[in-house]
């Protein structure tokens, strides 16, 4: 049926201006729909064509294409004007009228309900494309671009939080160095600290769950040691497989846990220590399965390059002992890090806390030979959660949740005692300095007569020889054979050749014995 129109008779020229509005959240990377949200979501397309001419347009309609799996095309709108039709699904039309007169304006409004269930399967990004035509009989002068794209990004807001530690918080190592590995023995060989890394997983979010993802665990292995050679030392030995312990809320899912075989496989236990049971904490939970797990797709593939060299500050407030202090990490070329990838599977609110507990040694030899000059030495673990989805993830300022903790390790070696550089000066010196001393010490004492003996008188001496004379008596003698007033004593004369019996005078008390 052909309907008689007045551009027929005579050449029309209508003059189009097209505009197209988009009501949809947006946040800073523009449109956006989040995958969980509890409220409803809807994106509606508003398409307005002004005809500006002289002349009427006539079949002006808009088409807009959608992807039919993630939007539902909302028909039932209430709204005066012009009604989408659906023509096949993920395409719909909307007619401006026919013919859209001259000078008049006319909207075309399109209500999509956002399908949540189903975004958990969105890429990234899906698209509305919208594009007005009108009749080729009559090609209107165009103003404005007559198609139009709108990009809607798709996003999960979480809130997942990790947490790590290790215990004992702080550890030391002392003794002498060893010279190889000693296989099948106790797992105290390998150093006196057993250490336990824990590591606690958690969905905060409620009502929200997380399909798939997965937990990377920078684990320090080795450290860097000769950074041309393939292996450095040993620094933390890990005993067993991780496990889980138990969550805090009960959930129905009985979902198994599977970590990284190959490396698990070079780094539990690769030389058979005797693992002693009676140090496993309790209650323990159950082994992680293993398989091969890869690296989520946007986690980095390697660490950075290895340094030759110790980073060594020196820690302040030592007063006159100069110690030092050093960090090692798998990110700043101090560590040779395996990064031990666990699935998680969904990770969800109603699940609780996901813990991981794994018992490790610290490799005492290894800090004796390479830190013996280091006070304090802490060693970092990384651990990083990323979800495996299609889509983006939004926490704040990133898209995954990564936290570090560290164990702090000191020196109890004794350390060796340091001699100055000029050790034989200082001998010679302070030599001369005692014996400048002693001589002087020795001089002042002279001086002041200290060394001389003192000179005592006989009180009695012995008799002269005959040659030499009669002895002259002592003055004690004359003495005793002085006439006194009461008492005559006798005199008594020794001769040249008489023989003395004693040489000592009688005492006294003889004398009164002899006059009585």
């Amino acid at each position: 049926i052909t309907f008689a129109n007045e551009c027929q008779f005579r050449e029309c020229h209508p003059i189009l201006d097209p505009r197209f509005e988009y009501s949809v959240a947006r946040d800073k990377d523009g449109p956006v729909v989040f995958v969980g949200d509890d409220e409803f979501q809807s994106i509606e397309v508003r398409v307005t064509v002004t005809n500006r001419g002289g002349d009427p347009s006539y079949a002006t309609s808009v088409r807009v294409s959608y992807p039919e799996e993630l939007l539902d095309l909302n028909t039932s709108s209430r709204d005066w004007g012009p009604r989408p039709v659906l023509v096949r699904p993920g395409t719909a039309l909307c007619h401006f009228g026919n013919p859209l007169l001259a000078w008049k304006k006319t909207t075309c409004a399109l209500r999509f309900n956002v399908l949540g269930q189903q975004l958990t399967k969105a890429p990234k990004y899906f698209t509305i494309n919208s594009t007005i035509t009108s009749s080729p009989t009559f090609p209107p002068k165009i103003l404005a671009p007559m198609a139009d794209v709108l990009t809607v990004k798709v996003k999960m807001s979480v809130n997942v939080t990790i947490s790590g530690e290790i215990l004992p918080d702080a550890a030391y190592y002392s003794g002498n160095v060893t010279d190889g590995i000693l296989v099948n023995n106790g797992e105290n060989k390998i150093g006196a600290t057993r250490l336990l890394v824990r590591v606690r997983v958690q969905n905060l979010r409620k009502h929200s769950l997380v399909p798939n993802s997965r937990l990377v665990i920078d684990w320090p292995y080795e450290t860097a040691d000769v950074v041309n050679e393939e292996n450095g030392k040993f620094l933390f030995y890990l005993l067993e497989k991780p496990y889980v312990t138990k969550t805090e809320f009960p959930t129905s899912a009985n979902t198994t846990i599977v970590c990284d075989s190959r490396a698990l496989d070079k780094l539990v236990n690769p030389y058979g220590y005797r693992v002693f049971k009676s140090l496993r904490p309790q209650p323990r939970g159950d082994p992680v399965a293993t398989a091969h797990v890869d690296l989520p797709p946007n986690h980095p593939t390697k660490y950075p390059q290895l340094k030759s060299k110790l980073e060594i500050d020196e820690m302040p407030d030592q007063g006159n002992v100069k110690r030092f202090t050093t960090r090692l990490s798998c990110y700043n070329g101090q560590l040779r890090c395996v990064p031990i990838v666990c699935d998680l599977g969904p990770l969800s609110y109603r699940a609780g806390a996901v813990s991981f507990e794994m018992p490790a040694r610290l490799w005492d030899n290894t800090m004796r030979q390479d830190f013996k000059d280091v006070f304090m030495t802490a060693v970092q673990i990384t651990v990083t959660w990323r979800a495996s989805v299609t889509y983006t993830i939004d926490m704040g300022d990133t898209d995954h949740a990564s936290n570090s903790f560290e164990l702090k390790i000191f020196n109890d070696m004794e350390p060796e005692p340091v001699y100055p550089k000029n050790m034989p000066l200082y001998i010679g010196l302070a030599v001369f300095a005692g014996l400048l001393l002693l001589s002087i010490l020795v001089i002042v004492l002279w001086k002041a007569k200290f060394f001389e003996r003192k000179k005592f008188k006989r009180r009695f001496q012995r008799t002269k020889p005959a040659s030499e004379g009669p002895k002259q008596p002592s003055p004690e003698s004359q003495h005793l054979n002085s006439p006194g007033p009461s008492l005559q004593r006798p005199v008594n004369i020794h001769f040249a050749g008489e023989r003395h019996v004693s040489l000592h005078s009688p005492p006294i008390s003889a004398y009164d014995t002899m006059n009585s």
